[in-house]
């Protein structure tokens, strides 16, 4: 018997079937079999399965459409595993070692029957490609202590998440096959009914993709679905008696305006239902913004400085706008005219309108905002389906031309070691300045030419210099070094060695702060040097961004393939990388197109 079946029931998106199955195939731990139920009317999934060559995979098409909750059940027949694991189409492991840390919450906790874990929330586009805009959720304290005290609380909210998240004992019973919209709280709800003892994770060992085109995205909106849902689970688990329950369903009602009548076939009190009517949820959006999202959804454990500081700063915008207003009565006529007041009237510190960028920044946090009301069951419906996004504005790549660079790298010799290893750094391995600050002696192997990349160095003004992870998964990577390079920085480390005898190296930063080679320098120094040595040698106003940009640019100009570049500058995606990072100049462009024509005999 495997240990883990990993119980794909697929439908229709062969883009997410292909990513799932990649991530699957990287996982460290390798003792599990896939098994992909295709509900799918065409061959588009099974041709995917086909080419993906993932070891131990059983491919099972329907041969009559299950619906999506006869489709999950149908994979979880076909498994043999000890553990279950549910995947949705949609879903990714986050990182290698992902499939290994749910068995060791099973393996080291035997009492459980179920695990779960935080998600990384991803936005897909209609045909299932990332679209770039992220977030971490994880079950917050206070909900972990209500369903550990008492699992039928999961009535309230689904605080474990999509099925993708966890992990279960096989014998679990089968999904109920009447529901879709609730399935997975109500199967929850019967395994902690049978076995309340579970193990959790907060951090995000899977990506669930998000997309409007999504069954779950037609469910929330349907009034009469959600009501006859939630009172199938009400009259199973006897949860009339309870007023907390009974408000949960009256209140979704309220939210659908269902009429009392399809309440009444459950039990509901008439008297009750007028009632919460008669006081209808009016929340103070500012406070639901600062108090309740930022808390829960941004300043998380998980979550980086930069990214809390970014949203620290987006909100603070909108909570001067939008004082004062009730979180259900915000249309989207509001939001349209919020956006346009951004972009017409408002100034920001240095009394400078807002950039495009910032405004696209501006819409997606509201997006996010607004999404997690919706989620969290406190509006009908996210107001931003209905507002227009801002155009995105196309700005010309910065980035050096060949003949910028060979003068670039001429012009290093005669700066100071430090700087001289961070320039050379930027431009040939095309790392972030965060990144560049993070990295330790440690994580540069001579012998084999390499670097690996662990951490991040950010700055923010509440913290001051602070470590973290890199901005991605995929940005922890490890890196090929030039041989020069290699010669510069084993010049540099004798250097340092020499300045500080009684050092052992090893943990301390490559480029430390003045006082202490165990802390790292503040990156906003090193754009302050790099502008500097810009403007002194009549260079363009480049920034380290706009070196990695040119590594990019460099690298593929001389024939190297996309996906090792891809792989060097840590995108998930290769399409970020021709898209953001690469830019052909006139010269470029000319000689491919005297290619083409000298193989047409044009």
């Amino acid at each position: 018997m495997v240990k883990v079946s990993i119980c794909v029931p697929a439908y229709k998106n062969p883009v997410g079937v292909e990513r799932l199955l990649e991530s699957i195939k990287v996982q460290s731990f390798t003792d599990y079999e896939v098994v992909v139920t295709d509900d799918s009317p065409d061959g588009s999934v099974e041709e995917v399965v086909r080419r993906a060559e993932v070891p131990g995979i059983v491919y099972v098409r329907n041969a009559v459409r299950k619906g999506a909750t006869g489709n999950w059940n149908e994979a979880v027949r076909h498994a043999s595993g000890e553990y279950i694991k549910i995947m949705h189409h949609d879903d990714w492991f986050t990182d290698r070692d992902c499939l290994a840390r749910f068995v060791e919450m099973l393996e080291e906790h035997p009492e459980a029957d179920l695990a779960f874990c935080g998600s990384r929330q991803v936005m897909l586009d209609g045909v299932g490609n990332r679209m770039g805009e992220e977030f971490d959720r994880a079950i917050s304290d206070e909900h972990l202590k209500m369903i550990s005290e008492d699992w039928r609380d999961l009535y309230i909210g689904d605080y474990i998440g999509a099925p993708s998240a966890t992990i279960y004992r096989k014998g679990a019973p089968e999904y109920e096959e009447k529901l879709t919209w609730i399935v997975d709280v109500e199967f929850y709800m019967r395994l902690l009914q049978r076995n309340p003892r579970f193990v959790v994770s907060k951090e995000p060992l899977v990506s669930i993709g998000v997309s409007e085109n999504q069954l779950t995205e037609s469910c929330r909106t349907d009034g009469t679905l959600n009501i006859f849902e939630y009172g199938f689970v009400m009259q199973e688990f006897s949860l009339l008696s309870e007023e907390k329950y009974r408000q949960k369903f009256i209140q979704i009602a309220l939210k659908y305006k269902m009429p009392f009548a399809s309440l009444a076939p459950y039990g509901i009190p008439k008297k009750e239902y007028e009632k919460a009517a008669a006081k209808k949820r009016r929340d103070d959006f500012v406070s639901f913004v600062n108090d309740t999202w930022f808390v829960l959804q941004i300043r998380g454990e998980n979550d980086k400085p930069n990214t809390i500081a970014f949203y620290k700063n987006m909100t603070r915008i909108i909570s001067e706008y939008f004082k004062g207003s009730v979180l259900q009565e915000i249309s989207p006529v509001d939001i349209q005219k919020y956006l346009v007041y951004l972009r017409t009237e408002y100034k920001g510190k240095l009394g400078k309108p807002l950039s495009a960028k910032t405004l696209r920044h501006q819409y997606g946090t509201l997006n996010l905002i607004f999404g997690y009301a919706e989620q969290q069951e406190m509006i009908a419906q996210n107001p931003m389906r209905k507002v227009n996004a801002p155009k995105k504005e196309k700005k010309p790549v910065d980035a050096m031309t060949k003949e910028q660079a060979e003068r670039f790298f001429k012009l290093l010799p005669d700066c100071p070691m430090d700087f001289h290893c961070i320039m050379q750094l930027l431009i040939t391995t095309g790392i972030r300045r965060g990144e560049c600050m993070g990295l330790q002696w440690g994580d540069i192997n001579e012998r084999e030419g390499t670097m690996r990349v662990e951490r991040s160095v950010a700055y923010t003004p509440e913290s001051g210099v602070v470590i973290s992870t890199p901005k991605t998964t995929n940005s922890i990577r490890t890196i090929p070094l030039m041989a020069s390079t290699v010669a510069l920085l084993q010049k540099y480390r004798k250097r340092m060695q020499a300045e500080h005898p009684n050092t052992i190296l090893k943990n301390a930063f490559l480029f430390p702060n003045k006082d202490d080679v165990f802390l790292p320098r503040d990156p906003n120094s090193v754009t302050r040097r790099v502008k500097r040595f810009m403007k002194n040698n009549d260079f363009p106003d480049l920034s380290p961004h706009d070196l990695r940009h040119s590594c990019a640019t460099l690298l593929l100009s001389q024939g190297a393939d996309i996906k090792s570049v891809q792989e060097i500058l840590g995108h998930a995606d290769a399409s970020t990388t021709l898209n953001f990072y690469v830019k052909s100049d006139l010269q470029q462009m000319k000689s491919a197109t005297e290619k083409y024509a000298a193989a047409f005999n044009l």
